[in-house]
């Protein structure tokens, strides 16, 4: 045992004396020039994507519609469409329609279109 101990002791050593690749400070530069200067703001993406459905319900909020008229347009109950904006809120971690759909334009769900 004390055989080992003493064979890898004996490795670490030459390994600290073998010299160490330096790089020099010009390199650097030239690497970070290449990225830009200040990097853009990007959005979190959502924790959990919406669903088409969720996307369908969210691009009809934008449009001014009720939760009737999403109901009677996609064949649900008003009871369904309720529960689909719970859902959407929830992702977007918003509590109301026009949160959800100022968060939908801030993170590029939907098209910057003024909210009506």
């Amino acid at each position: 045992m004390s055989h080992l101990l003493h064979d890898y002791q004996l490795r670490l050593r030459k390994r600290s004396q073998q010299p160490v690749p330096s790089v020099s400070a010009t390199y650097v530069n030239q690497l970070l020039s290449l990225f830009p200067k200040k990097m853009e703001k990007r959005k979190a993406p959502l924790i959990e994507p919406l669903t088409g459905k969720e996307m369908i319900i969210l691009s009809m909020l934008a449009e001014g519609a009720s939760n009737k008229k999403i109901a009677d347009e996609l064949g649900n109950t008003l009871g369904t469409v309720k529960v689909y904006l719970h859902r959407i809120y929830g992702k977007l971690g918003v509590t109301n329609r026009t949160q959800a759909l100022l968060k939908a334009q801030e993170i590029s769900l939907l098209e910057n279109s003024p909210v009506d």
